[in-house]
């Protein structure tokens, strides 16, 4: 009998293959070295990174584009019965105007206090 006839009745003898043996071979280089595992922490770590600046470049976009259109949007004052007490214009020159009127006031009472 050849030594591979006997190997392979002494596997089948106790129920193994020769596969069986080559996986658990496999599976324990693996083990023993952590591949595996530090293959996937690196794929993991680079998709994650991937996502995140794509998403974050996304997001950006989105929220610019919407902050832009909710800025220029026209919009008409009104008073606390929601009639209409004003001229048309925008969030944005609402909030110039009152920057405008605060660096005013800002400056006139620096001026004062230098008087």
């Amino acid at each position: 009998m050849s030594k591979e006839n006997e190997t392979g009745n002494i596997l089948s003898a106790i129920g193994l293959t020769e596969a069986d043996i080559a996986d658990a071979v496999a599976e324990r280089i693996l083990a023993d070295f952590d591949v595996g595992e530090r293959v996937a922490s690196v794929v993991k770590a680079r998709v994650e990174k991937e996502v995140e600046r794509g998403l974050s470049a996304r997001i950006e976009q989105t929220l610019l584009a919407e902050m832009e259109r909710v800025l220029d949007a026209e919009i008409v004052p009104t008073n606390l019965w929601g009639e209409s007490s004003g001229n048309p214009t925008t969030i944005r020159d609402q909030l110039a105007d009152r920057a405008r009127t605060f660096w005013n006031a800002v400056l006139q009472s620096a001026w004062n206090k230098r008087r």
